[in-house]
This record gives C-alpha cells, sequence and structure tokens, in this order.
C-alpha cells in the first residue's frame, strides 16, 4: 500500500526559511580545520553551526538549475517506508527535518517540478520487476538498499545515471568513493538521503575514563586513535571496572560480528570490492589478515551489560559502559547527566578513519526506461542543496539536545564527513561468488577463525571471471 505526500509550493518556502534563520545560533569555540580526505575541510565550530550561512551557501549552490523551468513537471520517488522521513519528513520539529523540508520547497521551486514522494510497505524490488514487465512506469526515482542496486541494475531495470542530463553524478555532491571515473553508476548516495542512523562511531564515559587513567580525546588528536590502542584499552578494561563493563555496542545493528567486523575493515583502509583493477586486490593482503586478528578480538572483548536484561545501550546511558559503539543517531537519546563523548571508528594508523554505509544504506535510483531532462534537473539540484547542509542540521539538532562540547561536534562532522560505500555491497549480490570473495570472506574468517587466503582459495578467481576483471 502506499501514501502520496506531496510537496506544496507556496508560501511555506519564506515563512520556513525565516524561521529556521530566526532560531537561536550557537557557536561553540572555533577548533583548527582540517582537510578531508575527499578534499573538503572540515572547518571551524562556528562556521560549522550557523544556518543562515549555511542555508544561503545551500540556495546559492542551485543558482544555476534556475535557469530551467519545467513548468510544475510532476515526479515521483518510492521509497521504503521505515525512510519517508530522509525525502520528505512528515513535520519540521528538529532541525534536520525543518532543513530537509525547506531543500525540497526550495529545490522543486528552483528547477519547477512537482514531487511526490510515497512509500510503500511491500518489496520495492519485486514491485519495480513487475510493473516494467507489465509495460508500465514504476516511478521516476526508487530509494533502494544498496545490496538491492546490483540486482536489478545487472537485469536491466535501472538507468545508468552517468548518463542522465544536469544530474553531474561524478561531481563532489555525491559520495562516488565505491566507483571509479569510468564505473557505471546506478545508485547514489549523498547528504540528500543522510541518515545519522547509517554511520557508526565510539561513545565513551568521560568519568569511567579519567578514572582509569584513559584520555580517548588525547589519543586522536595527536594520531594515536588506532584499532592496536583501543584493543589495548579494552584488554586493560576487561574485568577491571566495578559495577560496569569496558565495551559494548547496540544489539540489534552493530550486535552483529558482521557489522563491528566491516567498520574495522573500512577503518583500516581497505575495500572489499575495487573499481579499478583486480576488484579484490585488498582481499589478499596481509592488512586484511590483521583485520580479522583486531575484528576477532574486540568481538571477544565485547561485554554484556552488568544486567544481562538491560539493553546495552540503557546500560551506557546509566554509566554502566565505557566505550560503546552505535549510531550518531543514538546520541540524540543520551541523558544530559551523563557525562559522555564520542570518536571515530579507530583507524589502522591513526589516521582518519573511513565510515562504511551498512548494506542496506539507502541509494537513489532511476528506473528504465530513460528518464527525462527534469528527473536529472531535480536530481542535480537536490544533491547541491543537501551538500554539507543536511548533516550539519542534525549535528545542530545533537547540540540542542545535550549541549555537548564543541569537539564532540567536531568529531561527529568527522564521522558524517567521512562516509565511503563499497562496490562488494552494491554489486556482489548479483552474482555468485563475489559475495563469498569479498565481504563474506573477511566475515567468515572473523567467525570460524580460519585465514582469508584458505577461505578465498579457488573463489577469487571464479568471482574475478564472472566480474569480467
Amino acid at each position: 500500500m502506499k501514501k502520496t505526500i506531496a510537496i506544496i509550493l507556496c508560501c511555506l518556502m519564506t515563512a520556513l526559511s525565516a524561521l529556521l534563520a530566526s532560531c537561536s545560533l550557537f557557536s561553540p569555540p572555533d577548533e583548527s580545520a582540517s582537510e578531508s580526505e575527499s578534499g573538503k575541510e572540515t572547518g571551524s565550530s562556528a562556521e560549522t553551526y550557523q544556518p543562515a550561512d549555511l542555508l544561503k551557501e545551500a540556495q546559492e549552490r542551485i543558482d544555476t538549475f534556475r535557469e530551467l523551468d519545467f513548468a510544475g513537471k510532476k515526479l515521483t520517488l518510492v521509497c521504503p517506508y521505515g525512510s519517508v522521513d530522509i525525502y520528505q519528513p512528515s513535520d519540521s520539529g528538529t532541525s534536520l527535518s525543518g532543513a530537509r523540508t525547506l531543500r525540497n520547497l526550495n529545490v522543486a521551486g528552483a528547477v519547477g517540478v512537482d514531487l511526490t514522494v510515497m512509500y510503500t510497505r511491500g518489496d520495492i524490488v519485486s514491485e519495480l520487476r513487475l510493473t516494467k514487465d507489465s509495460g508500465d512506469v514504476y516511478a521516476d526515482f526508487v530509494s533502494l538498499p544498496q545490496n538491492r542496486v546490483g540486482v536489478l541494475a545487472k537485469a536491466g531495470y535501472l538507468q545508468n545515471l552517468v548518463d542522465l542530463p544536469y544530474a553531474a553524478v561524478r561531481s563532489s555532491c555525491y559520495n562516488n568513493t565505491a566507483y571509479s571515473q569510468s564505473s557505471p553508476v546506478y545508485g547514489v548516495y549523498g547528504d540528500f538521503n543522510f541518515d545519522p542512523s547509517y554511520l557508526n562511531c565510539i561513545y565513551f564515559n568521560e568519568k569511567l575514563c579519567a578514572e582509569n587513567g584513559i584520555d580517548p580525546q588525547a589519543l586522536y588528536s595527536s594520531g594515536n586513535w588506532t584499532v592496536e590502542e583501543f584493543l589495548k584499552i579494552l584488554r586493560a578494561l576487561d574485568g577491571k571496572l566495578e559495577n560496569a563493563s569496558g565495551f559494548a555496542w547496540m544489539s540489534e545493528e552493530l550486535g552483529s560480528e558482521n557489522r563491528i567486523t566491516d567498520l574495522i575493515y573500512a577503518a583500516s583502509g581497505l575495500k572489499y570490492m575495487r573499481a579499478d583493477g583486480d576488484a579484490f586486490a585488498d582481499i589478499s593482503t596481509q592488512r586484511a589478515e590483521s583485520v580479522v586478528s583486531a575484528a576477532r578480538e574486540m568481538i571477544s572483548l565485547r561485554r554484556l551489560s552488568v544486567t544481562e536484561l538491560i539493553y546495552d545501550g540503557d546500560a551506557f546511558k546509566g554509566g554502566g559502559v565505557c566505550f560503546y559503539a552505535d549510531s550518531l543517531a543514538y546520541s540524540l537519546s543520551l541523558p544530559a547527566s551523563l557525562e559522555w563523548s564520542v570518536l571515530p571508528i579507530p583507524s589502522a594508523d591513526g589516521g582518519r578513519a573511513p565510515t562504511l554505509l551498512p548494506q542496506t544504506a539507502e541509494m537513489l535510483c532511476v528506473p528504465t526506461p530513460a528518464a527525462t531532462e527534469a528527473c536529472g534537473a531535480f536530481l542535480g539540484a537536490f544533491a547541491a542543496f543537501s551538500d554539507g547542509y543536511i548533516p550539519s542540521m542534525f549535528l545542530r539538532d545533537v547540540f540542542n539536545s545535550s549541549a555537548r562540547t564543541s569537539s564532540v561536534l567536531s568529531n561527529m562532522k568527522e564521522v558524517t564527513a567521512s562516509a565511503v560505500c563499497d562496490l562488494a555491497f552494491i554489486e556482489a549480490p548479483a552474482y555468485t561468488y563475489a559475495a563469498a570473495a569479498s565481504y563474506g570472506a573477511v566475515r567468515t574468517a572473523v567467525k570460524s577463525g580460519r585465514t582469508v587466503a584458505d577461505i578465498t582459495e579457488g573463489v577469487t578467481d571464479r568471482a574475478r571471471a564472472e566480474l569480467g576483471r
């Protein structure tokens, strides 16, 4: 069943713009800027959280699209029920939802389109196949978990977005970390579909750390926040804390050892599949074997909350866990009385660690047949307006909910800016051996005690053959 949520163009744009601009601004102490791997500057905290400036910059980024006018062309976007607020919020009660609503109004007005967002409780993949096979058009855009994109692309149900006029999917407004400059692009991720629940980090109890002579922020600032250093800390804490555990993680999503393994693997600078050259080059390295050992030990050092009936996340809120792995979204639920902070996932060398998006992170796709120019213009403006603006409004919500220090917000911004996709999550599910030769091999090695080399023997060559490279 689908429910239609229409974007109405009216004076709401002016009213909402004024509302967001007039909201209480905040300017944490300035911190030195750092250059990210993608070439974007983190900037000062003061620059990051000034809504009026960010809104103005976002509006200027879509100026070139204002020359286009598609005279109210109607476009449809279908997404799963659980992600409709990413594209069309049901209310504007937070800075993030208000920014998304304002983005939609600005983009629709600039390009001259009328976008309708619909959700489905069914399986989009099955619905899309059935509709297309019957000769009908399902939607102009679909939002799909990235592990379904490759399956549909291989079957010919999705358009290569590189060919979409005005979309400019090679630009920095999109997260192209899974692709090469010559790759076809069947699904895109960016700040336009940013979801804080996709991005994981390490929370820590400042009081417990201080009592045990641990300064995680100093380690991070000095370039020593490494996987090995983190493991040393967890070893030292194991069994030492009274009425608290050293390390836990969100049981439902991060509780699977697979997610911890994926995060450490990506944070070590490795790819499960590369878009250029040997797709599985990283799998056969010694660093991959080191990741397996580290992930295996980190998983073994996880301790359930002192009272096992207490959900690990609640135990951290109550001061019963020293280090806790969860998503950025979890921060909005932390009590003001808790002394907490946050850091990115530790890396192999102490540098800025990539934060791998989960397999279920959604990408925006365009079903075949070929889309109209209005689709490309909308997508291009949608991505340009959202770039940097949407995640910063989430950080503003974090500040308003817990009034954390500027270092917390700066570290969170590092996490939002370090998101990466892995081609294996997109492409491998469409093939027989690719998954077993990539993330399947590493995850199995962690669980089984075997080496990656042993598991991939004979499998990798078959995977290369089916991929044609």
